[in-house]
């Protein structure tokens, strides 16, 4: 589930344009009430985040703000399932949360 979520940020982040989405976080379906997904759960240690900055292609924490402001300005975009609704993801990235701690 993880990865899979990996790949669908990582797919927004590496292609900012509209139409060119090639992941869909299908396990993710299950994901609602979970939290932060753990590769963000740890990152509230800004060492951590350090290290899997490289994933998002990205340098630095606010790197996440065109994903948030996308979403924000495509809310269909945000992958949704019939029974379960859209994916939170404010809760499962915890962007408040990173980098928190030294």
């Amino acid at each position: 589930m993880q990865a899979d979520f990996i790949l669908f940020l990582r797919d927004y982040l590496v292609n900012p344009q509209p139409g060119l989405r090639h992941w869909f976080p299908e396990t993710m379906l299950y994901a609602n009430n979970i939290g932060a997904i753990e590769i963000f759960a740890r990152s509230r240690s800004l060492k951590y985040f350090d290290k899997i900055k490289v994933l998002f292609v990205i340098d630095k924490i606010d790197g996440f703000s065109p994903l948030f402001r996308y979403f924000h300005d495509h809310p269909d975009d945000v992958p949704r399932w019939t029974m379960h609704g859209a994916l939170s993801l404010n809760n499962l990235i915890g962007i408040n949360e990173i980098g928190t701690l030294q």
